[in-house]
């Protein structure tokens, strides 16, 4: 995916997050989405656990017990959600 497509139409709600979270010239305060939460370690991350639980807005009780597939959502964008 090209990087201009990611940040116009990002398929992960992680992703999403973070593109909202960007500050923008002449933004206004509260206008920023604030993610919540810790990163997981990447050091011995557990497979059984989603890689952004803890700081995804959309993170559920599934996310901490079954790591998602990584799965096609539109052609040539892949992502790893049980969300999307």
């Amino acid at each position: 995916m090209p990087a201009a497509e990611l940040f116009r139409n990002p398929a992960h709600p992680y992703t999403r997050a973070l593109v909202k979270a960007i500050p923008s010239i002449g933004g206004r305060p509260g206008e920023r989405e604030v993610l919540q939460g810790e990163p997981r370690s990447p050091i011995n991350p557990d497979p059984m656990v989603c890689r952004f639980y803890g700081r995804c807005p959309q993170q559920r009780d599934r996310c901490r017990t079954e790591a998602p597939l990584l799965r096609e959502v539109r052609p040539g964008v892949v992502v790893a959600c049980h969300f999307v």
